[in-house]
C-alpha cells in the first residue's frame, strides 16, 4: 500500500495503542470471476440464462461514464492481488494487506455487486437467488480467517426471499448483519417490516450501504434536485441519502415497532447526523401529536440504536472534528476504512484529537456491541 498508509501502520505498535485490535466495519469484497464465481450456487435455470446473456457482475458497468472515477477505477491500484483478480477478491491477500497490517481483530464485509442484485438489477425473480449465491461466496472468506465477518445481503425487492435467506443464514457464526440495499421505497415503509422482524429475531443489525447505482435508474433512490454531471458532485451527494433514510425510519415508528433492532450506516459519513438530530428533536417537540408512535426525542433513539461508519471522514481541523464527535456522541461511531477503495482511511490517520477512551470506543467496542461479535 502507499507510504501514507504504511506510516500509520499498527504493526509493532504498543499493546495500549487504541487502534490495535480495531474492527473495520466497512470492507468490500468482489467475486474473483464476476458472475462465473456464483454459478456453483445458482439454480441451473438461472445460471443458463446468465450464460446465454453473457451476464457480468464485475466492475462498475452500470454507472454512466460521466459519473466514473477520474482515473477509471475507484479501487486502489496497490490492492490488486499479486495472483490476479480484482481488489477484494483474494482473502489471503486481504488477510495480509488489511487485517495483519493493522492488527485488526476483525472486519465487516459487504459486496456492492451483491447490493445491486438486492436492488433488483438482475430482476426481481433472480434477486434473492443471486444474493444467496454472493453470501455463500463471501462466507468462504470466513473459512480462511475467522476475522472476516459478513453483512449478508438480502433482496429489497423480494421480501419473502429476503426473510427466507435471513432464517437460512442468520445463525452462521460468520454473519454479523443484514445488508438491505436502498431502493425507491423509503426504508420506514411497511414493505420492509418482515425483513426487520427476521433480523431482530436473529439478533442481527440492519446494515445500510450505497451500491453506486443510486441516482442512475428507476427503482433505486433518485436525487431530488435533478441530474448530476460528474463524479465529485455525485460523491458529495451520497451524504444526502442518509438523512431521508434515518428520517423515514424515525417518524414511521420503526424504532418502537422493533425495539431491539439496530442500524449501521456505512459510507454515508456522519457529520450530517448532528444537524438532523436537532431538527428531528425540534419537530418532535412541536408536532408530536402527528406521530404518537415516536415516544421519545429522536436523538435518544439514534444514540441508542444507530451507528455510523467513520468513512468517508469530513476533514475539518482536529478541534472541530472533536466538537462534531462530541455533539453526535462517540457511542454512535464505528471505525471503517472502505478497503479497497481509493479513499481508504487507515487507523492512526484519523481521530488524532480524541482521547484514548474515545478511540477505543470508535475503533472497537462500539462495533463489538453493535454486531454479534
Amino acid at each position: 500500500m502507499t507510504d501514507v498508509i504504511d506510516a500509520n501502520s499498527s504493526r509493532g505498535a504498543a499493546p495500549n495503542n487504541p487502534a490495535v485490535g480495531a474492527i473495520d466495519t466497512d470492507v468490500h469484497i468482489y467475486a474473483p470471476e464476476g458472475m462465473k464465481s456464483l454459478y456453483p450456487y445458482l439454480p441451473a435455470g438461472l445460471r443458463k440464462t446468465f450464460e446465454m446473456r453473457g451476464t457480468t457482475a464485475s466492475g462498475y458497468i452500470w454507472v454512466p461514464q460521466k459519473y466514473d472515477f477520474p482515473h477509471g477505477d475507484r479501487r486502489r491500484v496497490d490492492t490488486f492481488p499479486p495472483g490476479g483478480g480484482p481488489p477484494g477478491s483474494d482473502p489471503k491477500f486481504a488477510q495480509a494487506d488489511l487485517l495483519d497490517r493493522y492488527a485488526f481483530s476483525g472486519c465487516v464485509m459487504s459486496s456492492l455487486e451483491a447490493g445491486l442484485a438486492g436492488q433488483g438489477f438482475f430482476g426481481v425473480d433472480a434477486s434473492s437467488a443471486v444474493c444467496a449465491a454472493y453470501n455463500k461466496v463471501a462466507l468462504e472468506w470466513y473459512e480462511v480467517d475467522k476475522r472476516f465477518r459478513l453483512a449478508m445481503v438480502v433482496s429489497s425487492v423480494d421480501v419473502e426471499g429476503a426473510v427466507a435467506e435471513i432464517k437460512s443464514m442468520g445463525k452462521h457464526p460468520g454473519v454479523v448483519a443484514v445488508y438491505v440495499p436502498l431502493t425507491s421505497v423509503p426504508l420506514g415503509n411497511k414493505h420492509f417490516y418482515p425483513i426487520f422482524a427476521a433480523a431482530q429475531e436473529m439478533d442481527l443489525p440492519i446494515f445500510l450501504h450505497i451500491t453506486a447505482a443510486e441516482f442512475t435508474h428507476q427503482g433505486v433512490p433518485m436525487a431530488p434536485f435533478g441530474t448530476m454531471e460528474n463524479f465529485s458532485e455525485r460523491r458529495v451527494s451520497y451524504a444526502f441519502l442518509g438523512p431521508p433514510v434515518l428520517n423515514s425510519l424515525m417518524f414511521n415508528g420503526v424504532f418502537e415497532r422493533f425495539p431491539k433492532l439496530k442500524f449501521a450506516f456505512a459510507e454515508f459519513g456522519f457529520s450530517w447526523a448532528v444537524g438532523l438530530m436537532c431538527r428531528m428533536d425540534a419537530t418532535w417537540r412541536f408536532a408530536r401529536a402527528g406521530t404518537p408512535w415516536v415516544k421519545r426525542p429522536p436523538s435518544e433513539y439514534v444514540r441508542e440504536r444507530v451507528r455510523f461508519g467513520t468513512q468517508p471522514m469530513d476533514d475539518p481541523s482536529p478541534e472541530d472534528m472533536s466538537k462534531l464527535i462530541s455533539l453526535l456522541g462517540p457511542e454512535c461511531l464505528m471505525f471503517s476504512t472502505d478497503y479497497p477503495h481509493w479513499d481508504l482511511d487507515a487507523p492512526g490517520h484519523i481521530l488524532s484529537g480524541e482521547s484514548d477512551e474515545t478511540k477505543r470506543m470508535i475503533y472497537r467496542t462500539n462495533a463489538q456491541e453493535t454486531f454479534r461479535w
